[in-house]
């Protein structure tokens, strides 16, 4: 798993589809350039974009309380363009992203009301915003999951 400083503050975007290899070879650049010259109230950002499963970008930065409104936004806006770009659906947070024996599966709410998934189905709870929802809380069985209240 990834190790983000604990005081770091993440954001997690799922993609309806898996990211491609060579998408994310473009990607690692634009969030290594993203990263370089990102800001909270002129002062650098210690943080990161990473790729995780295929499905998931994972923004996360170093945050002492005093993130500012524009830093927050600046990584929404990058993640818009990169939605544009790729038509990943990264900001559709009404999809269920689950696990399949086949791999990650990713469908909106109300086509999994109509797939009956098991209680146990493994989802990912892409709201997550600490590295420690990260490690213990992002992957869960869907009837201890906030979904389980939508489907």
């Amino acid at each position: 798993m990834i190790d983000f400083p604990k005081n770091s503050k993440l954001w997690i975007y799922g993609s309806k589809r898996p990211i491609k290899t060579s998408e994310k070879q473009v990607l690692k650049g634009v969030f290594n350039d993203f990263v370089a010259g990102w800001e909270s109230h002129g002062a650098k950002l210690n943080g990161s974009i990473q790729i995780v499963d295929d499905h998931f970008i994972v923004v996360a930065a170093e945050d002492d309380g005093n993130m500012c409104g524009r830093a927050q936004d600046a990584q929404v806006r990058l993640m818009k363009e990169v939605d544009e770009e790729f038509n990943l659906g990264l900001l559709d947070r009404m999809k269920l992203l689950y696990l399949t024996d086949e791999g990650i599966e990713a469908v909106s709410i109300s086509k999994a009301k109509e797939l009956a998934l098991a209680p146990s189905t493994i989802v990912f709870d892409t709201m997550v915003n600490s590295p420690e929802g990260f490690q213990n809380e992002f992957k869960k069985e869907l009837s201890s999951s906030w979904y389980a209240r939508l489907i």
